[in-house]
């Protein structure tokens, strides 16, 4: 039974915790900036993001680059894991 179901759940299964490493990150960066985080001499984007937050009108970039930093990695390990489940699946024909 493992040898015909396993195959074929490999890809769903790859994916599915790819997204929840995604999901992981979001929660690290949310309770980074709600103060839950990493202590204060420990860098975090969450926490990065909340201290440019008082800053917002005078340089909103200070709390774009953390934000931008935590969806591109999201991002790409979502892609990533897209990738490897089609190469998966190329060579398992």
């Amino acid at each position: 039974m493992l040898r015909e179901i396993l195959p074929n759940a490999r890809g769903p299964i790859l994916v599915d915790a790819m997204l929840r490493v995604g999901y992981a990150i979001f929660a690290i960066g949310t309770l980074g900036f709600l103060g839950l985080g990493l202590p204060p001499p420990d860098p975090d984007w969450g926490s990065m993001v909340n201290d440019a937050r008082k800053y917002i009108y005078a340089n909103p970039l200070a709390v774009a680059w953390p934000a931008l930093a935590i969806a591109t990695l999201v991002i790409g390990v979502n892609l990533f894991a897209d990738g490897l489940r089609e190469e998966i699946m190329r060579y398992q024909r």
